[in-house]
């Protein structure tokens, strides 16, 4: 049984046992115990008994029949009393009680004093506060605290019970000290529902005990970041847990967090824990994924789905590594899936085969977070990067493979990002992002003279990009745009916090990344491309606040992208679950003016924010049949058409035909609804186009001018 504050767990299951959050620079788990021994009364041991633990959701108490020995979990630290039901025998009251561990004492005095415990380079790590008494009228009473032999003793003065008023609560606080060492949460990621009346954020984060014990939590709280709570913990001594992956399921109207699990004998394998959208009640539970015999399974990433129509379904990707004994990335690691089920407590289906090739290596995997399409089963696109891992191979350099994954469990064969094996350039570390055919593989990459050895990190010296077509039902996808570096350093210094699609225009994402050089956090916005439209600095950095990579969502109700990253470091801020936000300009809408001879309606549809490569003018409700088309023009105009040969006599020219503010006319369509896709590139700047339409009647013999309608087009 555990419990955790906010930089410290403790364990009830055998006694209390404390056990300080140092970060995964700390070479190992530090632990700190107590077992009451005796509780004297004038120098006269009272009768204790054995007791089992009893508790509720913040507090855990032992009932030792002559006190009763409590535990309340506070975010500052875990406050340990001892409760005097009635009066004691005369004399003073002494409780003592065994310590256990390997932080030695030091600055003992006696008296009234808060003792510490340092390791053993002097650095102490736990404290155990001053003790005090209170009565029941609030009165107070300093006690005397001492250490010697492994043995704390708490003693109060005997005359001052004898006035006192029970219950006599004798009251230290067990805390840890604020220093950080190293980087205390170990990994991020979030997800965004818009099911919820208030539309929930669920965060997924690991922080780490030492270098061999990291605990994991998911919280769920409003997408602001604030009024947040805890829903999921993974805490104890005898594993170690990391590597968070999260998102939702639609059909089963739940969130579900994967991550990985390594053993003290050096085993790793993924665990998931699904939690009902409405449960706001805090859970232990988790469903194992089978590991085969002789492997490990690690690096998760799960993918979930947005509408209905997809079931209950997730996919769970993996990184998988046959070693013997204990976890280590090999020169052969491999890409397994398992297709998850959602319904009820959920359950993970068989293990099956991304990648995985005599000769190649696999790792990294990556997956769209939501299936999107709600037209026919659920699908996910998977990505990784793969190399040659023969010695002489002729190409050696990491490269990055798309997959189609079917809820079936079905796998395409593999598309390998343009490129790839042509340019001598390590393209690593993928993430992909997108759904209804349309998507972003975002990677790091350096080229063989910046790396030559392949690199087994997750930093590079560029971050690139390439959109993917990939339609539902398709047997492989395309790449219809270049390449494009968003950004480029002479060192390997940038790694990738997250990718997100916009799931009101489809054609637009953001992107985060972060330096490990400067520790900040850099945001951009990517359109139909794959080219930047805008970008910032989400988080401004330093040397002594180093920041984590994590993930990053959308939230639709509020046209923002929400960046999750960690800072960690020694300063106020340390070990922070940090939300970024870039909220997207608001879009003005389309307005319809002046004089129109005609009920046909110019308009416009899909996004009009710049970077959309699927917008389209459209006019309907013209005759079957009709000549249909529409004049473009930077500016307006207002100019009778009366006289003018095949126009109808009481229209108005409303857009210049001619000069600098003409733009150009479309191709004709016919009637009774056209569109005609207009691409707005991301280079373009915040522009404002007129547009009126022109059509024929049936016979093809007059044509009739529509309204006027304002397109504005924003970043």
């Amino acid at each position: 049984m555990w419990a955790t504050g906010g930089k410290y767990k403790a364990s009830f299951h055998d006694g209390m046992t404390f056990v300080p959050y140092l970060g995964d620079e700390y070479p190992q788990t530090v632990n700190w115990s107590w077992r009451t021994e005796a509780v004297l009364a004038g120098g006269e041991p009272l009768a204790l008994r054995d007791a089992a633990p009893r508790w509720t959701d913040w507090r855990v108490e032992y009932d030792l029949g002559a006190v009763v020995e409590a535990y309340d979990v506070r975010v500052e630290g875990l406050e340990q009393t001892f409760v005097l039901r009635q009066r004691p025998p005369a004399g003073d009251l002494v409780v003592r009680g065994r310590v256990a561990s390997d932080l030695q004492p030091v600055g003992l005095g006696g008296g009234h004093q808060e003792l510490w415990f340092a390791d053993d380079a002097g650095r102490p790590l736990v404290g155990y506060g001053a003790a005090t008494a209170v009565d029941a009228r609030g009165d107070r009473q300093p006690m005397q605290t001492t250490f010697v032999d492994g043995r704390l003793e708490l003693r109060i003065d005997g005359a001052w019970l004898a006035e006192a008023a029970y219950p006599v609560v004798l009251d230290p606080l067990l805390t840890p000290t604020t220093m950080v060492v190293g980087s205390e949460v170990t990994s991020v990621d979030l997800v965004h529902e818009t099911i919820s009346a208030s539309d929930q954020l669920w965060v997924a984060y690991s922080r780490a005990v030492s270098a061999t014990d990291s605990d994991l939590y998911v919280r769920r709280g409003e997408a602001s970041g604030l009024n947040h709570y805890l829903v999921y913990q993974d805490v104890t001594a005898n594993w170690s847990s990391f590597e968070a992956s999260i998102t939702y399921v639609r059909g089963a109207d739940c969130v579900v967090a994967a991550f990985t699990r390594e053993f003290a004998n050096g085993d790793r394998s993924v665990r998931f824990h699904r939690h009902d959208r409405p449960d706001t009640s805090s859970s232990t539970s988790y469903v194992a994924v089978t590991t085969p015999v002789g492997a490990h399974l690690g690096r998760p990433a799960i993918g979930g789905s947005r509408v209905s129509n997809a079931g209950t379904q997730a996919l769970l990707v993996m990184q998988r590594d046959n070693t013997p004994g204990a976890f280590y990335d090999t020169t052969s690691s491999k890409v397994y899936a398992s297709v998850l089920d959602l319904s009820g407590t959920g359950s993970a289906g068989p293990v099956f085969t991304i990648g995985d090739q005599v000769g190649s290596e696999f790792e990294h995997p990556a997956v769209n977070r939501l299936h999107t399409d709600a037209n026919g089963p659920a699908y996910w696109l998977v990505a990784c990067q793969a190399a040659n891992s023969f010695v002489g191979s002729t190409n050696t350099t990491w490269d990055v493979q798309v997959r189609r994954v079917g809820s079936d469990g079905s796998v395409s064969a593999p598309m390998t990002i343009a490129n790839g094996d042509t340019d001598q350039r390590h393209e690593f570390s993928p993430r992909i992002a997108g759904g209804r055919g349309r998507y972003v593989v975002a990677m790091v990459a350096s080229t063989v003279g910046q790396q030559p050895v392949r690199p087994g990190g997750q930093n590079g010296h560029s971050v690139r990009t390439r959109i993917v077509h990939w339609e539902a039902n398709a047997p492989t996808g395309s790449q219809p745009y270049e390449l494009e570096t968003i950004n480029a350093n002479t060192d390997a210094r940038v790694e990738l916090v997250g990718l997100a699609q916009d799931l009101d225009s489809h054609t637009h994402w953001g992107l985060a990344y972060r330096s490990n050089v400067t520790q900040s956090v850099y945001f951009a916005t990517l359109g139909y491309t794959g080219n930047p439209i805008e970008t910032a600095t989400a988080h401004s950095g330093s040397a002594a606040e180093p920041t984590l990579a994590g993930g990053m969502a959308y939230d639709a109700l509020n046209d923002n992208h929400l960046i999750g990253y960690a800072v960690n470091g020694a300063g106020a801020s340390a070990g922070a679950v940090t939300l970024g936000r870039f909220e997207l300009s608001s879009l003005p809408s389309l307005t319809q003016s002046g004089i129109g001879c005609s009920s046909v309606v110019v308009g416009w549809n899909g996004s009009h924010r710049i970077g959309s490569g699927y917008g389209a003018v459209t006019m309907y409700g013209a005759p079957a049949g009709s000549l249909m088309t529409v004049m473009l023009a930077f500016q307006t105009t207002a100019q009778p058409l009366i006289g003018v040969p095949g126009i109808e006599n009481g229209c108005w020219l409303l857009v210049p035909n001619t000069g600098a503010g003409h733009l150009g006319v479309l191709p004709i369509q016919f009637g009774p609804a056209g569109s005609w896709n207009l691409p707005l590139p991301e280079w373009l700047p915040p522009t404002t186009l007129y547009a009126q339409g022109f059509h024929s009647d049936a016979a093809l013999n007059l044509f009739s001018s529509t309204q006027r309608v304002t397109l504005p087009f924003q970043r």
